[in-house]
């Protein structure tokens, strides 16, 4: 993996978060909210292998 799919993840945790403040149903905001927290892990794991890759 790579930083353009960081890039990718953070477009769609950003996405995640609008819908989420638009949402007029709690149920929905839960759902956003659980995507980008899935998102934002995706994510963590992505920069930890890529720092690992550059400390190497």
């Amino acid at each position: 993996m790579n930083i353009s799919t960081i890039k990718n993840l953070t477009s769609k945790i950003s996405s995640e978060f609008s819908r989420m403040k638009s949402s007029k149903s709690l149920e929905d905001k839960v759902m956003n909210l659980g995507n980008m927290i899935s998102l934002m892990s995706k994510q963590n794991e992505e920069l930890a292998e890529q720092i690992s890759k550059s400390t190497k």
